[in-house]
Protein backbone atom coordinates (compact mmCIF):
# COMPACT_ATOMS: atom_id res chain seq x y z
CA UNK A 1 0.00 0.00 0.00
CA UNK A 2 0.98 3.79 -0.55
CA UNK A 3 1.61 6.51 1.25
CA UNK A 4 -0.67 9.37 1.51
CA UNK A 5 0.22 12.33 -0.58
CA UNK A 6 1.55 14.49 1.98
CA UNK A 7 0.80 17.63 -0.69
CA UNK A 8 -1.96 18.41 -2.65
CA UNK A 9 -1.39 18.77 -6.66
CA UNK A 10 -1.84 22.25 -6.49
CA UNK A 11 0.88 22.85 -3.70
CA UNK A 12 2.96 20.53 -6.29
CA UNK A 13 2.43 23.30 -8.84
CA UNK A 14 3.26 25.68 -6.64
CA UNK A 15 6.76 24.04 -5.86
CA UNK A 16 7.44 23.58 -9.40
CA UNK A 17 7.22 27.19 -10.17
CA UNK A 18 9.21 28.35 -7.20
CA UNK A 19 11.82 25.65 -8.17
CA UNK A 20 11.65 26.55 -11.71
CA UNK A 21 12.16 30.43 -10.64
CA UNK A 22 14.60 29.73 -8.20
CA UNK A 23 16.98 27.58 -10.91
CA UNK A 24 16.56 30.49 -13.65
CA UNK A 25 17.70 33.04 -10.80
CA UNK A 26 20.50 31.10 -9.48
CA UNK A 27 23.93 30.57 -10.85
CA UNK A 28 24.66 27.29 -9.04
CA UNK A 29 21.37 25.88 -8.03
CA UNK A 30 21.60 23.63 -4.92
CA UNK A 31 18.41 21.37 -4.22
CA UNK A 32 19.24 21.01 -0.58
CA UNK A 33 19.18 25.16 -0.22
CA UNK A 34 16.08 25.46 -2.40
CA UNK A 35 14.53 22.55 -0.08
CA UNK A 36 15.52 24.04 3.00
CA UNK A 37 14.50 27.53 1.97
CA UNK A 38 10.49 26.10 1.46
CA UNK A 39 10.48 23.89 4.08
CA UNK A 40 10.34 20.58 2.87
CA UNK A 41 12.51 17.15 2.25
CA UNK A 42 14.73 17.21 -0.79
CA UNK A 43 13.85 13.51 -0.68
CA UNK A 44 10.35 14.62 -1.77
CA UNK A 45 11.51 16.28 -5.04
CA UNK A 46 13.09 13.48 -5.97
CA UNK A 47 11.08 11.00 -5.60
CA UNK A 48 8.22 12.63 -7.68
CA UNK A 49 8.25 12.71 -11.14
CA UNK A 50 6.44 15.90 -11.37
CA UNK A 51 10.22 17.48 -10.65
CA UNK A 52 12.21 15.07 -12.45
CA UNK A 53 12.90 17.76 -15.40
CA UNK A 54 13.64 20.54 -12.95
CA UNK A 55 16.17 18.46 -11.04
CA UNK A 56 18.04 17.23 -14.37
CA UNK A 57 18.11 21.00 -14.99
CA UNK A 58 19.42 21.98 -11.98
CA UNK A 59 22.24 19.60 -12.21
CA UNK A 60 23.50 20.61 -15.32
CA UNK A 61 23.21 24.13 -14.60
CA UNK A 62 24.57 23.75 -11.29
CA UNK A 63 27.67 21.47 -13.36
CA UNK A 64 28.50 23.97 -15.99
CA UNK A 65 28.41 26.60 -13.86
CA UNK A 66 31.01 25.22 -11.27
CA UNK A 67 33.41 24.19 -14.01
CA UNK A 68 33.53 28.21 -15.58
Amino acid sequence: MARPRSRTQKQDEELFNKLEKYINDTTIPIIAEFAYMNKINRQYLYNNQIFSTLLEKAIRKAHINYWR
